[in-house]
């Protein structure tokens, strides 16, 4: 039911977007009660690791097959808690418990599909993923079932007229979103109707699956001269990053995939115009099966929404988000692309003055930004990238996240031991034959104060086989009570998937370790929600609120207090007041040419699930949009094609944007010049994150900053 369906995040972030949005961020149905064996996580200690065992620490994963088998439990335990939902509300009590009750069909079905949805996005064994997809497009059906369930719907609408005053606020939020999202999906047409609407979802779901799977297997290899890629990339790096070497075949070239950190850092560091062309176009059109892909999933959208009533699928999505209307976007927009306008003219004068300089011509091409703009950061004052490589790794940002949550929030970060039935980065129990520091790692949560638990963070951070390719956090469980009001807690547990080179030098550029915040955020928000519905938990909020707490981290790896923490080197001696004051200078440093693509970005995804979507190909309006704007394109290049938001965050792209907006009024009137206190965040925490979905954002964001955000804060944050 996108009734019993939420929102849900897995935070994907893709390069060019500095891949901050990247994160599936679809809709997912939530309900409860799974056999013990599913139910609770396996229990861990300090000194012994996992007891149990188990994909994620699941004690019911063990074998591919156990997907199939949990399915079907799912389904199973689900028909009986609708059959025990009484056909009449008598008394308050039953009006809760009716609630409660929902929410456990909700959690039953989503601690199943959410552990499936990661599976069959990272796991290295293909009979895993295999099995997990079957699982996943099963409940996807049977979610369809729940939909269109008018006994479970007027169970609850009886809640919302009889008993809705007597509620809890929390109580209340969730009646009122699940009896939104049933009408949503058109709960209240004919029998027919519904039957039509229902083959319209399993449609939807069909295609956004494809366009999901197309992403993760699309594997484009392509040749590029070897001794023009070694001038920018050592040949071990290459190697290390799966680039193939055949002298026999191919002599004195070298294969790469598209769309790596390897064809990223060969474009934005190349001298060479035409290998960073060749790259460009290579990695612009990696995936060019989705292109029909998108095409008919906008046009079964837009049925679905017509079938439902609404103008248009952008109509339909954001009902129930902070912007409301897709004239409500637009406008929003309309007043960034102003504001920045100035800005963005500044920043592509710059490159095509520098372009002048370096190769005797002024034409700015698609493949000369990133390379101009890295080249521009230096000479403009900003920090050298080789001299910032010495101070960012991997094992200083994982120090740096621990005492950030200790001191923010009282909260300990300990790594524990894996059984090597957690893990999925391996075809076998057997990881003997992955590094070390190339393993997926674990990291529990615990209270200072207390001891007690708080929830599991995983770690999957260097690419392989079968991995989805850019970055993201996946909630496997939700945070919420197991059986009621009064019964045990069920912990979270989330995943952070990144592909980050491996080694030492773990990062390419100060950018990955933004990108590698960004997720955390999400993971915080997910961690220390302590909601009661497990559809309300964490990041299952208003779609466009989601990324405030992502955006929030963020500013983090640009703070004067924080950096010295976070950036070392391997002797431990901080970054020197030589590479931070720099640094922190160049933040803004073409941020309005950023933002510039943001804009077409999410006027494109506006535009094709709007009310007016055009009738040219996806490929002709994403072309004209880029001369629209002046942002430059290379002929018959699709990226989109390549962007999983564009089916997961279909009409809401915007709100990467728009979450900035409030992060920049939280960090400027809680955490400017005071980002390590206590008291601040005990405020975001208790103000914000522990509510996860269960409060309205603006009155959270109102109650945490004393006002509304404006745009101004933001603008502020820019200069």
């Amino acid at each position: 039911m996108a009734s019993i369906l939420s929102n849900r995040l897995a935070s994907i972030r893709h390069s060019s977007f500095v891949s901050k949005f990247n994160r599936f961020h679809g809709r997912r149905l939530l309900l409860e009660q799974q056999q013990q064996r599913f139910l609770h996580p396996s229990t861990t200690s300090p000194t012994n690791g996992n007891v149990r065992g188990g994909l994620f620490s699941i004690a019911g994963l063990q074998t591919p097959h156990d997907f199939l088998r949990l399915t079907k439990e799912a389904i199973q335990t689900s028909d009986q808690l609708r059959e025990t939902l009484p056909t009449t509300i008598d008394s308050k009590a039953q009006a809760v418990n009716a609630l409660y009750q929902l929410d456990q069909i909700s959690k039953t079905v989503c601690n199943v599909i959410d552990a499936a949805e990661l599976c069959r996005s990272a796991h290295a064994s293909s009979k895993w993923r295999e099995s997990a997809n079957v699982a996943f497009m099963e409940l996807q059906d049977y979610i369809g079932t729940l939909n269109a369930d008018q006994q479970l719907y007027t169970q609850l609408a009886q809640v919302h007229r009889d008993y809705y005053d007597d509620l809890t606020e929390e109580e209340q939020r969730f009646c009122t979103l699940l009896k939104q999202e049933f009408e949503i999906d058109g709960i209240h047409l004919p029998d027919e109707q519904r039957v039509k609407v229902k083959e319209l979802h399993h449609h939807v779901t069909t295609l956004e699956t494809l366009f999901a799977s197309n992403i993760t297997n699309s594997r484009k290899n392509f040749l590029v001269d070897a001794s023009s890629v070694e001038s920018v990339i050592p040949k071990q790096v290459l190697q290390a990053n799966g680039a193939v070497y055949d002298e026999k075949k191919h002599p004195n070239q070298v294969q790469v995939m598209a769309d790596t950190p390897i064809t990223h850092s060969i474009i934005g560091f190349a001298n060479n115009a035409e290998l960073r062309k060749q790259v460009h176009m290579e990695s612009m059109t990696c995936c060019p099966e989705n292109i029909d892909v998108l095409e008919a999933l906008i046009r079964v959208r837009q049925d679905l929404a017509h079938s439902l009533g609404y103008e248009s699928y952008g109509h339909r999505f954001l009902r129930d988000k902070m912007a409301q209307t897709p004239e409500h976007v637009h406008d929003f927009l309309q007043d960034v692309r102003r504001q920045i306008a100035p800005g963005y003219r500044h920043d592509m004068d710059l490159i095509s003055r520098a372009k002048q300089s370096v190769e005797g011509s002024a034409i700015i091409e698609p493949w000369d930004i990133k390379f101009y703009v890295k080249l521009l950061k230096t000479q403009l004052g900003g920090a050298d990238p080789n001299e910032l490589a010495e101070y960012l790794s991997l094992p200083n940002c994982l120090n740096a996240m621990q005492l950030l949550v200790q001191n923010l929030f009282g909260i300990q970060m300990q790594e524990r031991e894996m059984h090597p039935s957690e893990r999925w980065d391996v075809d076998t129990e057997k990881v003997s034959n992955i590094p070390k520091d190339e393993q997926i790692r674990k990291f529990v949560f615990l209270e200072e104060e207390t001891g007690r638990e708080l929830g599991t963070m995983y770690l999957d951070l260097h690419p392989r086989a079968g991995k989805y390719t850019h970055a993201a956090h996946f909630t496997v469980r939700c945070g919420c009570v197991e059986n009621g009001p009064d019964s045990d807690y069920q912990l979270p547990i989330v995943a952070l998937v990144c592909n980050m080179n491996p080694g030492h030098a773990s990062f390419s550029s100060h950018q990955e370790v933004e990108t590698l915040f960004h997720e955390f955020g999400h993971a915080l928000h997910s961690l220390l929600s302590r909601t009661s519905f497990q559809h309300l938990a964490g990041t299952r909020g208003a779609m466009d609120f989601v990324e405030t707490p992502s955006h929030w981290m963020e500013h983090y790896v640009w703070d004067e207090e924080f950096l010295p923490i976070l950036a070392q080197n391997e002797r431990g001696e901080p970054i020197p007041e030589s590479l931070l004051n720099p640094l922190v200078k160049s933040r803004n440093h073409f941020r309005c040419l950023e933002m510039q693509n943001q804009i077409v970005l999410s006027t494109f995804d506006q535009q094709i699930f709007g009310p007016n979507p055009a009738s040219d190909s996806t490929q002709k309006i994403w072309a004209a949009l880029h001369q629209e704007h002046g942002v430059p394109y290379a002929d018959g290049t699709h990226w989109y094609s390549n962007v999983g938001h564009l089916v997961t965050y279909g009409a809401g792209y915007y709100g990467y944007l728009y979450s900035q907006v409030f992060a920049a009024s939280i960090w400027r009137k809680l955490f400017h010049q005071r980002s390590l206190q206590r008291d601040s965040g005990d405020q975001i925490w208790r103000k914000v994150l522990i509510h996860g979905g269960s409060r309205d954002p603006s009155i959270m964001l109102e109650d945490l900053i004393g006002k509304k955000p404006t745009l101004e804060n933001y603008w502020n944050s820019l200069s």
